[in-house]
C-alpha cells in the first residue's frame, strides 16, 4: 500500500509535501468523515470529486492524478489500483483504519453506484450506435435500389473503344472540374459501365479520388493527381 494511504510516517515540507497532502486529502475525503462540509450535498460533492480523482482511468481527473503523483514520487496507477481494491472489499491498512477509513461503507456504496451508472451509460451508447447503424443501412439500401432502378431504365449505349489511359484522363478531368455522380461520369466518358466502375475503384484505392456517402466522386484533398494519360 502506498504511503499516501496510511504509512507516511515522516512529515515532508516543500513542494513534495504539499502535493502529498493533496493526495492524502483526497483519500480522507473519499473514505473519511467530512466534518468540513456543513451540507449533505457538499459532502457528497467532495466525496464524489475524491472518487473521480483517485479512480478515473482517462480524462482530466486521471491526468490530474498523474501530474500530482509524479511530483510527489507516487505511482498513479498503483495508487488507483490500491484505492479500487479497498473499494472492492480489501481491508485498509490497520494503522489508518480508525483515522482515515471511518466512512468506508459510504465510499463503497458510492463506488457501486458509479459502476452501475457506467454500465448503464455503456449500454445506452451501444443501443444508440446500433440504431444509427440500422438507419444508415436502410438509407444505403434505398439509395442502391434507386440507383439500380435508374440503371434498368437507362438505355445501354454502344461503348466507345478507348484505351484505359485515355479514359482515365477524361474521367479525372471531369471530376477535377466538379464533383460528379457515377451516371454523370459515365455519360461524359461514353465508355461501358464496367470500364468506368473499374477505373473509379482503382482511383479510390490509390487515394486519388474520394466518394461521399451520397456516392459523389471528387478529387481527394491531399491528392496530387494530374489528369494526364498514363501508360496503358
Amino acid at each position: 500500500m502506498t504511503d499516501a494511504i496510511g504509512k507516511n510516517k515522516t512529515a515532508e515540507v516543500g513542494e513534495v509535501g504539499l502535493y502529498r497532502s493533496v493526495v492524502a486529502r483526497a483519500i480522507l475525503d473519499l473514505f473519511g468523515s467530512l466534518s468540513i462540509a456543513s451540507q449533505q450535498d457538499e459532502a457528497r460533492a467532495a466525496r464524489d470529486e475524491a472518487l473521480n480523482f483517485l479512480t478515473a482511468d482517462t480524462g482530466g481527473w486521471a491526468q490530474s492524478r498523474k501530474t500530482i503523483c509524479e511530483i510527489c514520487d507516487l505511482e498513479p496507477s498503483v495508487l488507483r489500483s490500491q484505492v479500487i481494491a479497498i473499494l472492492e472489499g480489501q481491508d485498509p491498512p490497520d494503522d489508518a483504519r480508525e483515522s482515515t477509513f471511518t466512512k468506508l461503507d459510504v465510499a463503497r456504496e458510492l463506488w457501486a453506484q458509479k459502476k452501475t451508472e457506467a454500465v448503464r451509460a455503456q449500454v445506452a451508447r451501444e443501443r444508440q450506435a446500433k440504431i444509427v447503424a440500422q438507419r444508415r443501412s436502410v438509407f444505403e439500401s434505398k439509395h442502391l435500389e434507386q440507383a439500380d432502378e435508374l440503371a434498368r431504365h437507362t438505355p445501354d449505349r454502344e461503348p466507345v473503344k478507348l484505351r484505359y489511359s485515355e479514359m482515365r484522363a477524361i474521367v479525372l478531368e471531369q471530376i477535377k472540374e466538379k464533383p460528379r455522380k457515377f451516371r454523370e461520369i459515365l455519360h461524359a466518358v461514353g465508355g461501358s459501365d464496367h470500364q468506368v466502375r473499374t477505373l473509379l475503384n482503382n482511383a479510390l484505392a490509390k487515394g486519388e479520388i474520394v466518394r461521399s456517402s451520397t456516392f459523389v466522386y471528387s478529387i481527394a484533398p491531399s491528392s496530387s493527381v494530374v489528369a494526364q494519360p498514363e501508360a496503358a
